[in-house]
Protein backbone atom coordinates (compact mmCIF):
# COMPACT_ATOMS: atom_id res chain seq x y z
CA UNK A 1 0.00 0.00 0.00
CA UNK A 2 1.18 3.49 -0.82
CA UNK A 3 -0.08 6.94 0.10
CA UNK A 4 0.17 10.07 -2.04
CA UNK A 5 -0.92 13.39 -0.53
CA UNK A 6 -3.75 11.94 1.52
CA UNK A 7 -4.78 9.35 -1.09
CA UNK A 8 -4.36 5.73 -0.10
CA UNK A 9 -3.34 3.49 -2.99
CA UNK A 10 -4.12 -0.21 -2.54
CA UNK A 11 -2.95 -2.87 -4.97
CA UNK A 12 -5.54 -5.23 -6.44
CA UNK A 13 -4.46 -8.26 -4.39
CA UNK A 14 -4.64 -6.34 -1.09
CA UNK A 15 -8.06 -5.00 -2.01
CA UNK A 16 -9.29 -8.54 -2.73
CA UNK A 17 -7.99 -9.68 0.65
CA UNK A 18 -9.66 -6.76 2.46
CA UNK A 19 -12.98 -7.46 0.69
CA UNK A 20 -12.70 -11.14 1.64
CA UNK A 21 -12.07 -10.32 5.32
CA UNK A 22 -14.94 -7.81 5.48
CA UNK A 23 -17.32 -10.27 3.79
CA UNK A 24 -16.18 -13.02 6.18
CA UNK A 25 -16.88 -10.85 9.25
CA UNK A 26 -20.30 -9.76 7.95
CA UNK A 27 -21.19 -13.40 7.28
CA UNK A 28 -20.20 -14.34 10.83
CA UNK A 29 -22.40 -11.57 12.25
CA UNK A 30 -25.37 -12.58 10.08
CA UNK A 31 -24.88 -16.29 10.81
CA UNK A 32 -24.70 -15.68 14.56
CA UNK A 33 -27.94 -13.65 14.43
CA UNK A 34 -29.74 -16.34 12.41
CA UNK A 35 -28.51 -19.07 14.76
CA UNK A 36 -29.57 -17.04 17.80
CA UNK A 37 -33.05 -16.19 16.49
CA UNK A 38 -34.01 -19.37 14.63
CA UNK A 39 -33.10 -23.04 14.25
CA UNK A 40 -31.50 -23.21 10.81
CA UNK A 41 -30.12 -26.25 9.05
CA UNK A 42 -26.34 -26.12 9.32
CA UNK A 43 -24.57 -26.96 6.06
CA UNK A 44 -21.31 -27.51 7.91
CA UNK A 45 -18.29 -29.10 6.26
CA UNK A 46 -14.75 -28.55 5.03
CA UNK A 47 -14.42 -26.39 1.93
CA UNK A 48 -14.54 -27.49 -1.72
CA UNK A 49 -17.05 -30.34 -1.34
CA UNK A 50 -20.01 -28.91 -3.29
CA UNK A 51 -21.84 -27.53 -0.28
CA UNK A 52 -22.88 -24.28 -1.95
CA UNK A 53 -25.27 -26.25 -4.18
CA UNK A 54 -26.87 -27.90 -1.14
CA UNK A 55 -27.12 -24.57 0.69
CA UNK A 56 -28.66 -22.85 -2.35
CA UNK A 57 -31.26 -25.62 -2.71
CA UNK A 58 -32.23 -25.31 0.96
CA UNK A 59 -32.46 -21.53 0.75
CA UNK A 60 -34.54 -21.69 -2.45
CA UNK A 61 -36.95 -24.09 -0.75
CA UNK A 62 -37.53 -21.51 1.98
CA UNK A 63 -35.59 -23.24 4.77
CA UNK A 64 -33.39 -21.19 7.06
CA UNK A 65 -29.87 -22.47 6.49
CA UNK A 66 -26.30 -21.55 7.33
CA UNK A 67 -23.41 -22.40 5.02
CA UNK A 68 -20.30 -22.65 7.19
CA UNK A 69 -16.87 -24.25 7.23
CA UNK A 70 -16.07 -23.31 10.82
CA UNK A 71 -17.95 -22.22 13.93
CA UNK A 72 -16.88 -19.27 16.05
CA UNK A 73 -16.92 -19.69 19.83
CA UNK A 74 -20.08 -17.57 19.95
CA UNK A 75 -21.82 -19.84 17.43
CA UNK A 76 -20.65 -22.96 19.30
CA UNK A 77 -22.14 -21.67 22.55
CA UNK A 78 -25.42 -20.83 20.76
CA UNK A 79 -25.63 -24.37 19.39
CA UNK A 80 -25.36 -25.76 22.93
CA UNK A 81 -28.55 -23.86 23.86
CA UNK A 82 -30.57 -25.53 21.08
CA UNK A 83 -32.81 -28.50 21.78
CA UNK A 84 -32.26 -29.81 18.27
CA UNK A 85 -29.54 -29.09 15.72
CA UNK A 86 -29.95 -30.17 12.11
CA UNK A 87 -26.63 -30.64 10.31
CA UNK A 88 -25.79 -31.59 6.75
CA UNK A 89 -22.12 -32.35 6.20
CA UNK A 90 -20.63 -33.40 2.90
CA UNK A 91 -17.39 -35.01 1.80
CA UNK A 92 -15.54 -35.22 -1.51
CA UNK A 93 -12.79 -37.45 -2.78
CA UNK A 94 -9.55 -35.89 -1.52
CA UNK A 95 -7.52 -35.38 -4.72
CA UNK A 96 -10.19 -33.34 -6.53
CA UNK A 97 -10.86 -31.39 -3.36
CA UNK A 98 -7.17 -30.51 -2.95
CA UNK A 99 -6.83 -29.45 -6.59
CA UNK A 100 -9.92 -27.27 -6.34
CA UNK A 101 -8.68 -25.71 -3.10
CA UNK A 102 -5.24 -25.07 -4.58
CA UNK A 103 -6.67 -23.09 -7.48
CA UNK A 104 -9.20 -21.22 -5.34
CA UNK A 105 -6.40 -20.18 -3.00
CA UNK A 106 -3.69 -19.78 -5.63
CA UNK A 107 -2.70 -16.41 -4.18
CA UNK A 108 -1.67 -18.06 -0.92
CA UNK A 109 0.49 -20.55 -2.82
CA UNK A 110 2.05 -18.26 -5.44
CA UNK A 111 1.61 -14.69 -4.18
CA UNK A 112 -0.73 -13.73 -7.02
CA UNK A 113 -4.06 -14.63 -8.55
CA UNK A 114 -4.51 -16.88 -11.58
CA UNK A 115 -3.81 -15.20 -14.92
CA UNK A 116 -4.36 -17.40 -17.99
CA UNK A 117 -2.04 -15.12 -19.98
CA UNK A 118 0.87 -15.67 -17.58
CA UNK A 119 0.36 -18.99 -15.84
CA UNK A 120 1.91 -22.13 -17.25
CA UNK A 121 -0.01 -25.35 -16.49
CA UNK A 122 3.16 -27.41 -16.01
CA UNK A 123 4.60 -24.91 -13.50
CA UNK A 124 1.33 -24.76 -11.58
CA UNK A 125 1.16 -28.57 -11.50
CA UNK A 126 4.74 -28.68 -10.20
CA UNK A 127 3.85 -26.12 -7.51
CA UNK A 128 0.79 -28.14 -6.52
CA UNK A 129 2.69 -31.43 -6.36
CA UNK A 130 5.52 -29.89 -4.31
CA UNK A 131 3.22 -28.72 -1.51
CA UNK A 132 3.53 -31.36 1.22
CA UNK A 133 0.24 -30.36 2.88
CA UNK A 134 -1.57 -31.40 -0.30
CA UNK A 135 -0.75 -35.00 0.58
CA UNK A 136 -1.75 -34.89 4.23
CA UNK A 137 -5.09 -36.53 5.06
CA UNK A 138 -7.82 -33.99 5.83
CA UNK A 139 -8.39 -33.68 9.57
CA UNK A 140 -11.33 -31.26 9.46
CA UNK A 141 -13.72 -33.67 11.18
CA UNK A 142 -11.31 -34.20 14.10
CA UNK A 143 -10.15 -30.58 14.34
CA UNK A 144 -13.42 -28.70 13.72
CA UNK A 145 -16.56 -30.85 13.57
CA UNK A 146 -16.06 -33.09 16.60
CA UNK A 147 -15.01 -30.32 19.05
CA UNK A 148 -17.90 -28.09 17.89
CA UNK A 149 -20.68 -30.68 17.97
CA UNK A 150 -19.28 -33.46 20.15
CA UNK A 151 -19.81 -36.02 17.37
CA UNK A 152 -17.12 -38.51 16.40
CA UNK A 153 -18.09 -39.48 12.86
CA UNK A 154 -15.48 -42.24 12.82
CA UNK A 155 -16.98 -43.80 15.94
CA UNK A 156 -20.23 -44.63 14.13
CA UNK A 157 -20.66 -46.93 11.16
CA UNK A 158 -22.15 -45.40 8.03
CA UNK A 159 -25.24 -46.83 6.29
CA UNK A 160 -23.60 -47.22 2.85
CA UNK A 161 -26.64 -48.86 1.25
CA UNK A 162 -28.84 -45.96 2.43
CA UNK A 163 -26.30 -43.30 1.35
CA UNK A 164 -27.03 -40.96 4.28
CA UNK A 165 -27.94 -40.96 7.99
Amino acid sequence: MQSFEGILMIDKNSLRRIRFLVRQKLNEINNTKLLRDKNPVLVYQMGKVGSTSVYDALAESGLDALHIHGLSERMRSLIKTKEEVRVISLVREPVGRRISGFFQNLYMHTGRYFDPQQDDAAKLAEKFLSRSEMWQPPTWFEDEFEPALGLDIYGTSFACEQGYQ
